[in-house]
């Protein structure tokens, strides 16, 4: 959660995970932003925002899976490299 004071305001957001559909039991994920004024003595004023960014986190993890398994296919890549220049120096 990220809160930041503007004078007598404050200013927050925060990403969490909502309940799950009860359809297919997938999760929607919402993000949270807000600001809180308190500028008068007993006047609080409270702001919100909510939006659903369940796409932006399966995009996210989408990356990350992408990501991970070109990380595996580099380091087998880099291997055979490895070998084939190994052998290549063995015989010269």
């Amino acid at each position: 959660m990220a809160l930041h004071s503007l004078g007598m305001s404050w200013l927050f957001s925060l990403r969490m995970l909502a309940i799950p559909l009860q359809l297919h039991n997938q999760f929607t994920y919402v993000e949270l932003r807000g600001l809180v004024n308190n500028k008068a003595k007993n006047d609080i004023q409270i702001y919100l925002a909510i939006q659903d960014i369940t796409e932006y986190k399966h995009t996210q993890e989408t990356i990350s899976c992408l990501n991970e398994k070109l990380e595996k296919k580099i380091v087998a890549q880099t291997s055979a490299l490895i070998e084939k220049q190994s052998g290549f120096n063995r015989k010269n």
